[in-house]
């Protein structure tokens, strides 16, 4: 019955400037929001495998299901295998319980893009950008982690590549290196 539940709003807006014929300048930006709420519940049930004994009775008080299995007959004590000669008790004192836990986090981030492009000729270009990126946080719905939440993520990635086209643009070669910064 974990349960998270996400509000995103992002804008994006970008331009290009031809500085001539030679150079071309991307600039890019973006505003992103997140709402998220977490729901985490855990619900369990067992049984004791516990009874209570009758006052005056031997082993007065809590008695282990197995030990009163083999007081009554139906687990040798040697082997802890059935019997046969009457059926066991398979349950003892149910016990249940839940837990709920409600999460909630806001995050936003502006990211940017820059990209700078060199044509060489028509059929050929050089580029590098660097670019900004984000992803938000959220929860860790399982078993009532010691660390509920965890962080967004934030990258900025850097890029210089090649572009071009040979043989009356019927061979085309692509080539790029990148580094990303990873948090």
């Amino acid at each position: 019955l974990n349960k998270t539940e996400r509000e995103a709003f992002a804008a994006y807006t970008q331009g290009v400037w031809d500085i001539n014929e030679l150079f071309t300048l991307t600039a890019g930006i973006r505003y992103a929001y997140d709402d998220i709420e977490g729901k985490e519940n855990l619900t369990r049930y067992a049984e004791s495998q516990a009874l209570w004994s009758a006052p005056g009775a031997p082993f007065f008080g809590l008695l282990n299901l197995a030990i009163v299995n083999i007081l009554r007959g139906a687990i040798n004590p040697a082997t802890l295998q059935p019997t046969g000669l009457v059926e066991p008790w398979l349950q003892g004192v149910p016990i249940t319980f839940g837990l709920h836990r409600h999460l909630q986090r806001k995050d936003e981030k502006i990211t940017w893009r820059l990209n700078l492009d060199y044509s060489v000729t028509d059929d050929s270009m050089f580029y590098a950008n660097a670019t900004t990126g984000y992803r938000s946080g959220g929860f860790n719905l399982a078993f009532f982690s010691q660390t509920p939440e965890f962080e967004p993520e934030e990258l900025i990635a850097y890029e210089l590549g090649y572009k071009a086209q040979f043989m009356d643009n019927t061979l085309q070669f692509n080539a790029s290196v990148y580094l990303y910064d990873y948090d």
